[in-house]
């Protein structure tokens, strides 16, 4: 059992849920597995064969389900790769190697070449636009373009808010107020949602920034 699942039940209705999610691909596609050094990276192609490749790295804890509500608009001007990054939840090799290492360089380095690619374009969302960014400052031959959205690691990381939070987290409500506060500023105190991280990874990054990737790609 891979160690980023708390089960194995847990692994197979996750897999078993996004199979179903890739079942509805809303182009044609082809499912493809390449051998890595990492083990094997599954891969949604679509667009037309002759087209410029472009590659989808979504964000952690996510897969490529992300990139369903973007797929046509790209499958139209691209060859697209969208890829389930190794270590996440999608249906490549569970294997996570270190971020400060040249790992997934050489991971992407194995990927294009399965795919027969020798330079592309990328569109990169969380720590797939870290992985992307990594990958034009290693590699920066093979990659052509670069859209990013909310990369991780990029800029000043504000981690204080996170220790108001677990010492005011006791008083329940009203400690909320003031970590609310901390973090968006002054206004209207309401109750602290409830944290919903799939949602910002698969919604909130593509209704903000669909935009930017379209203006980046598709009118160059």
């Amino acid at each position: 059992m891979s160690t980023i699942y708390k089960s194995e039940a847990g692994a197979n209705e996750i897999q078993r849920r996004y199979r179903e999610v890739l079942r509805t691909w809303p182009v044609p596609a082809e499912q493809v597995r390449v051998p890595t050094r990492e083990g094997d990276t599954f891969v949604v192609v679509s667009g037309p064969e002759d087209a410029p490749p472009l590659l989808l790295l979504h964000g952690s804890g996510a897969n490529t389900a992300m990139w369903q509500g973007d797929i046509t608009s790209w499958a139209r001007h691209f060859r697209t790769y969208a890829l389930d990054l190794i270590g996440e939840p999608g249906l490549s090799a569970p294997s996570r190697p270190p971020l400060a290492s040249d790992a997934y360089e050489r991971w992407l380095d194995d990927v294009l070449e399965g795919l027969g690619i020798t330079s592309t374009s990328i569109v990169g969302a969380s720590l797939g636009g870290w992985l992307a960014l990594d990958y034009a400052t290693r590699r920066p031959e093979r990659v052509t373009r670069l859209a990013l959205l909310c990369p991780g690691g990029v800029g000043r990381q504000k981690m204080g808010w996170m220790l108001k939070a677990l010492l005011l987290r006791p008083f329940g409500r009203w400690g909320g107020t003031p970590v609310g506060t901390s973090c968006r500023g002054p206004g209207r105190a309401t109750a602290p949602a409830r944290p919903r991280r799939h949602r910002v990874d698969l919604h909130a990054v593509q209704a903000a920034h669909r935009a930017a990737a379209r203006v980046a790609f598709l009118r160059g």
